[in-house]
């Protein structure tokens, strides 16, 4: 209990803590933290070729409003962006070095998320899909699925004892045994999945 308490309050003194910095550090003229990032990156990150160019691609709107995201995470890490920008960290080159590995890397995460977008979406649609299918008004999708699925050997026969289970029982074991799945043989379901499953969100009856 006296861990806990501790470690209780002390998430309740960093939360405070990296919100007053994210309050200090946020700048009051977007535009010209903006323009020192830009230069930062065209003096110095010329070791990652592709995230310089991404990032001098960005439209003006795009660069700012990065700008202002990372300005608020190395705030919450106690850092100033501004001093990285300025080069006053020039005077200790081993926290400078530091900070431009923190900056580059949260560069490269958003970059990296960017990348991804098309498969993110594809598969928020599938989750979303999967819990439509599985309630009572879709259930003729569900059963469909399921029962392709045992036709193509990826799923098992249904329990016997599933017959006296609820209807939250019988929504757990679809989305267990989908999911179990689509795990077995990824491709194989895929195609499955499209063949039976609408793609419209739309209730299916």
């Amino acid at each position: 209990a006296v861990l806990r308490d501790r470690m209780e309050d002390a998430a309740a003194r960093w939360t405070g803590r990296a919100h007053a910095l994210r309050t200090q550090v946020t700048p009051p003229n977007p535009n010209l933290m903006m323009s020192a990032f830009k230069t930062w990156v065209e003096a110095d990150l010329n070791d990652n070729e592709y995230l310089r160019v991404w990032l001098l691609s960005l439209p003006p709107e795009g660069l700012r409003a990065l700008t202002v995201q990372i300005a608020r995470f190395c705030a919450d890490l106690n850092i100033d962006l501004n001093w990285l920008l300025s080069g006053d960290l020039a005077l200790e080159p081993h926290v400078e070095a530091a900070v431009a590995d923190i900056v580059t890397d949260y560069c490269q995460a958003c970059l990296n998320a960017i990348r991804i977008q098309g498969q993110l979406e594809t598969f928020q649609n599938y989750q979303t899909r999967l819990s439509e299918i599985v309630k009572k008004d879709q259930q003729t999708v569900g059963q469909a699925l399921l029962t392709q699925l045992r036709d193509e050997n990826l799923v098992p026969p249904t329990a016997a004892d599933l017959l006296l289970a609820s209807d939250e029982e019988c929504r757990e074991y679809a989305l267990h045994t989908i999911r179990n799945a689509a795990e077995r043989d990824r491709e194989k379901f895929k195609r499955i999945w499209a063949s039976v499953v609408p793609a419209e969100e739309t209730p299916v009856v």
